[in-house]
């Protein structure tokens, strides 16, 4: 929703690399485009309230499936503008 791309992958603690909990940032191809510092600093600002309502909205999703998710996740109680 945030048109932010990233990879799901395992990291320590996972139980299961088909279930990862962690993400990837692509931090060469961040810095091949020009990032600094400060633009890494502003990439984990947006990431992080993405993080949160996706976390909130997991806290109330009544199904385990990903069209259950989306559903909560796109509703106007979980919206950040």
């Amino acid at each position: 929703m945030a048109s932010i791309t990233l990879n799901k992958n395992s990291g320590p603690g996972d139980k299961s690399a088909l279930v990862p909990g962690g993400i990837r940032i692509g931090s060469p191809a961040m810095t091949t485009r020009g990032f600094t510092e400060q633009e890494f600093i502003a990439t984990a600002d947006f990431i992080h309230p993405g993080v949160l309502i996706t976390l909130d909205a997991k806290l109330s999703v009544s199904g385990s499936k990903l069209q259950d998710f989306m559903k909560s996740a796109g509703s106007p109680e979980f919206s950040v503008d």
